[in-house]
């Protein structure tokens, strides 16, 4: 059918990013920095601006600030624009469109489900609360789990690594430049969300194929997952 199909055949889990994915808080986040940066440093981050979407926040710091930024700082200004963030996104979050049902299909067909975020416990906890997807992902890599942010691939390989399985055996969904370039770099095939930025983009980054949310996804897993078991 295309070069996809093969995955299918031997497909034992199905990896999320978070932010922008699983919902779409992005303009939250975005929000939460400029007002944080503004506050901290005085300065001016764009609408738009991709530097905010790469990295952990003490990478992104170092880009912004043009300077190393001991951990003292970081951990005030995490701590700033997190708290922000929360506070802007509460009672607001709600599921992308299409997810619900496509992780119940997954859950039909056997796969396993893990998240890969970039985001830290206090976030994610935030988030799969808000979601009610508190007990659906039994492998979580979160951002305490890792040094160096997407698109950094040691993420996805510590995902990989608790699941024991090799990159052939998962698909990914980011939404993001910097997380897809993580994923293909750790040898993963990633059908993105072009929910944050455009496919013109994420394919540039290496997405297989990208979507406009889960209500396009599904029926196109159903279609593959068809077409090589018959069923």
């Amino acid at each position: 059918m295309n070069e996809i199909l093969p995955k299918f055949a031997d497909l034992r889990a199905v990896l999320f990013d978070m932010d922008g994915v699983l919902t779409q808080n992005t303009p939250f986040h975005e929000l939460a920095w400029r007002q944080a940066a503004g506050q901290q440093y005085g300065i001016d981050i764009p609408e738009g601006d991709l530097r905010i979407h790469a990295g952990k926040n003490s990478e992104i710091l170092q880009v912004l600030l043009n300077r190393e930024v001991p951990e003292e700082e970081v951990q005030h200004f995490h701590h700033l624009k997190e708290s922000t963030y929360r506070d802007l996104a509460r009672g607001s979050l709600e599921p992308t469109l299409g997810l619900k049902a496509y992780l119940n299909w997954l859950q039909e067909q056997n796969l396993q489900v893990a998240l890969v975020t970039g985001a830290d416990r206090p976030n994610v906890d935030f988030v799969l609360q808000a979601l009610g997807l508190t007990d659906t992902f039994a492998v979580q890599i979160t951002s305490e789990l890792f040094e160096k942010g997407k698109p950094d691939p040691t993420c996805y390989h510590l995902a990989l690594q608790q699941l024991g399985l090799t990159p052939a055996q998962v698909l990914v969904h980011e939404d993001s430049p910097a997380g897809t370039a993580a994923a293909v770099a750790a040898g993963c095939t990633v059908l993105a969300l072009g929910t944050t930025t455009t496919p013109e983009v994420l394919q540039t980054r290496g997405a297989a194929k990208v979507f406009r949310d889960f209500t396009d996804i599904l029926p196109f897993m159903q279609r593959h997952q068809s077409a090589v078991t018959g069923r």
